[in-house]
């Protein structure tokens, strides 16, 4: 077995390790390094104009149709008001609602006594 290893050790010596190289000095694509330069002087020139940028970003990040947005907007309206109405009741408010309706409720609604179980 060491013999293998040594001989694969050989064999792989000799490579070159990086990009590939060709002979017309072409690259075919944009290396990490120059997108990376990109990136940075794409924020530096968000930077310096905050206004542009401000509008420029609510165009991109808000890609809704005017009925999604007049939609989230009434959900928001009604969880408010639903929110308002539960927070402005008390406890006690609540507990006296729960049992008007239970009385108002018929004998149908009743759990049905079933066997003698407990009947002493």
């Amino acid at each position: 077995m060491p013999e293998s290893a040594e001989g694969t050790n050989r064999e792989y010596g000799k490579v070159v390790k990086g990009r590939l190289k060709l002979k017309s000095g072409v690259r075919l694509k944009v290396g990490k390094d120059e997108k990376i330069k990109k990136r940075k002087s794409n924020r530096k020139r968000r930077a310096s104009s905050p206004d542009k940028l401000d509008s420029i970003e609510q165009r991109k990040s808000d890609r809704r149709t005017r009925v999604e947005v007049l939609h989230e907007k009434i959900s928001r309206e009604r969880e408010t008001k639903k929110l308002r109405a539960q927070a402005s009741e008390s406890h006690r408010e609540k507990i006296s609602r729960y049992n008007k309706h239970l009385a108002s409720l018929s004998e149908h609604h009743d759990v049905p006594k079933v066997g003698n179980a407990g009947m002493g």
